[in-house]
């Protein structure tokens, strides 16, 4: 996926993305921008929008799961909750909250309707801060996605490797295997991965409900796990271990070419090629974001969400028509 890109806001210079939230909306109820510099002026003052609170959930253990209150009593991952926290955006809380569906941009941008405002939604970016975001409120009470059979984590780094998607940085990778192996009881114990005695990958924790990674993101997520953790600083390694749980689960949870049909009885048989893909979006992957993502400030400027067009501006066009 292409790094995105910085936008700017209404307030600045005319240009592709002129129509942006201004600086005041933003903070406030998206509520259409001022068009010119004495309209500014007058513009009331708005309250903020209410912001939405990580809160963590309760969960019923099955099977081989283990209770922690880990997440309870590490200040760290407290710390992470409220950073998470801080940089929430109340406009787009208020987007999330209250769109209606247009459709599908591409494979991995949705189309929102919020109020008089059309935006663009990049949902595999957005699944990822709701994953990580999980991690944090979740942390030590997962229920566990079970891998039958279990993966060699030396197969899958060696897929990794041969992809070239990351260099070791000069470590052999039967040490950095080591290394994940060593830490399998706090892997288990407050991320629900499991790793068997033998060095494979036997769980991973079910964050986000109905929607599970797929497997070809496992060489990329045991990679991750090698190259990125810190595993003798506390916070540096639950939040890279969070980080890459939540690259695994937000970039690989979507049904990509593959054509692998989303798992319902009233999944559409005709019309486009990505009708499953639509339906996913809009009926599983879209619904998750609405009910639990705390969106971050910066997801309105780096192109993650942002407005296409207003019904305002529209009006402008067709008067010069």
């Amino acid at each position: 996926m292409p790094a995105p890109h910085a936008l700017q806001s209404a307030t600045e210079a005319e240009g592709p993305y002129a129509f942006m939230p201004t600086a005041l909306e933003i903070g406030g109820m998206l509520a259409p921008g001022p068009t010119s510099p004495e309209e500014a002026g007058a513009m009331p003052s708005q309250a903020a929008a209410p912001g939405r609170q990580l809160q963590r959930r309760a969960v019923t253990r099955t099977g081989s799961g283990r209770r922690s209150d880990a997440g309870e009593s590490l200040v760290s991952v407290q710390e992470m909750v409220q950073e998470v926290q801080a940089s929430a955006h109340p406009g787009l809380v208020e987007v999330l909250k209250n769109y209606t569906y247009v459709g599908m941009a591409d494979p991995t941008c949705v189309l929102l309707q919020h109020g008089t405002r059309l935006y663009a939604a990049n949902v595999p970016v957005l699944l990822q801060d709701l994953a990580y975001q999980q991690v944090l409120i979740g942390f030590g009470e997962f229920d566990r996605i079970h891998l039958d059979p279990p993966l060699c984590l030396s197969s899958l780094l060696q897929i990794a490797l041969e992809d070239d998607q990351k260099p070791l940085e000069g470590r052999e990778p039967e040490y950095c295997l080591l290394l994940i192996t060593k830490r399998a009881d706090m892997l288990a114990d407050h991320f629900a991965i499991d790793i068997t005695p033998d060095g494979c990958l036997a769980s991973l924790p079910a964050l986000l409900d109905t929607s599970m990674p797929s497997p070809l993101g496992l060489p990329s997520f045991i990679l991750a796990l090698a190259c990125t953790v810190d595993w003798f600083h506390e916070r540096p390694c639950f939040r890279a271990v969070a980080e890459a749980l939540a690259a695994l689960f937000g970039q690989h949870t979507m049904l990509e070419e593959e054509g692998t049909p989303a798992p319902t009885q009233n999944l559409p048989t005709q019309g486009s090629p990505f009708a499953s893909h639509d339906w996913q979006m809009q009926h599983q992957l879209l619904p998750l974001l609405r009910a639990r993502l705390v969106p971050d400030k910066l997801r309105a400027r780096d192109g993650t969400v942002q407005e296409l067009t207003r019904l305002e501006q529209l009006y402008r066009v067709f008067e010069r028509c």
